[in-house]
C-alpha cells in the first residue's frame, strides 16, 4: 500500500556533525543552523500533530482531525477536499517510525512552541542542543528511559547515544548531567537502575 499520510523525516547525523562542529569551532552558519532547526521543528511538529490525532491533507494541505471514535477500516474524509482515509490508515502512517511523543513529549512541544520564537543564531543552537539531549522519563518512577534524540535522528538507539555522546556541547555545563542521565539510561535499559 502506497503511504499517502506523510510525517516530516528524521535528521541525517552528518548534517548534525557538520552543525557541532561549526558551533564548536565558533562559525556562526545561520544557514545551517535554519537547516538543522527547521528539519528538527518539522519532525517535532510531526510529533505534536500524531498526538494531538492531526495531519494535513496530502490532496489539499488542510489540517485534519482524526475522529478515532470510528473503527480502524471505517472511512473519514477531509472536510475541504474529497480526500478519504481510515483510521488504520494514519495509525499505519507513524507506527515504526519513532514518531510517537512517549515521555519526551513535553520536549517536543516546547521546540515545536519556541523554536520560531528564537530571533538569534544562539538562541536557536541553544534550543537545538537542548531538545537533542533531552530524555524520555519514565512517567511512574521518573527514571531516565531513553534519550529524545532517538525520535529525531537516522540510527538505532545505540548509535544515536554514540553520536550525541561524541558531538561536542554547546551547552559545556549540561555535558556532565548528559553523561550521568546516559549511565542512568543504560542501568534501566539492562535491568540495574540502582
Amino acid at each position: 500500500m502506497v503511504q499517502r499520510i506523510k510525517w516530516a523525516p528524521k535528521i541525517q547525523p552528518a548534517l548534525l556533525v557538520k552543525f557541532y562542529k561549526m558551533s564548536e569551532l565558533g562559525i556562526i552558519d545561520e544557514e545551517l543552523i535554519d537547516d538543522v532547526g527547521s528539519r528538527l521543528y518539522l519532525r517535532c511538529e510531526s510529533i505534536v500533530m500524531i498526538a494531538k490525532k492531526l495531519f494535513y491533507c496530502p490532496d489539499c494541505d488542510e489540517i485534519v482531525t482524526v475522529n478515532e471514535t470510528n473503527r480502524e477500516n471505517d472511512e473519514s474524509s477531509c472536510h475541504n477536499c474529497n480526500f478519504v482515509y481510515t483510521v488504520g490508515e494514519f495509525k499505519e502512517s507513524w507506527r515504526h517510525r519513532e514518531l510517537w511523543q512517549g515521555n519526551a513529549g513535553e520536549y517536543f512541544e516546547k521546540y515545536y512552541n519556541e523554536y520560531q520564537k528564537c530571533r538569534t543564531p544562539n538562541e536557536k543552537v541553544i534550543m537545538i542542543d537542548t531538545l537533542i539531549h533531552s530524555f524520555h522519563i519514565d512517567a511512574k518512577t521518573k527514571g531516565i528511559n531513553r534519550v529524545a534524540g532517538n525520535n529525531l535522528i537516522e540510527g538505532s538507539l545505540k548509535q544515536v547515544v554514540i553520536l550525541l555522546d561524541k558531538l561536542s556541547g554547546i551547552q559545556p555545563e549540561n555535558d556532565i548531567e548528559f553523561a550521568k542521565n546516559i549511565e542512568k539510561m543504560w542501568k534501566r535499559r539492562r535491568g540495574n537502575e540502582k
